[in-house]
């Protein structure tokens, strides 16, 4: 069973969190290891590295892409 944070409203969160941690950082040219060291700097307690599997790093990215987005256009 996943956490309350790995939920995908959960990761949708920590992406708008790492955009306002890292506005000039486009997460679209970052591997998914590089995504795994943003998130292990937010220092986020609650998740543990187990629950960041390779779909959730790639939602992690995604929602952080989309704010990204949604700032600079």
């Amino acid at each position: 069973m996943k956490t309350r944070q790995t939920t995908a409203q959960g990761l949708e969160k920590l992406g708008i969190l790492l955009c306002n941690k890292n506005p000039d950082i486009e997460p679209v040219l970052l591997s998914l290891r590089e995504v795994q060291e943003y998130v292990n700097v937010l220092g986020n307690r609650v998740l543990v590295p187990q629950d960041l599997d390779e779909g959730s790093l790639q939602a992690i990215r995604f929602a952080w892409g989309a704010e990204f987005l949604d700032r600079t256009v």
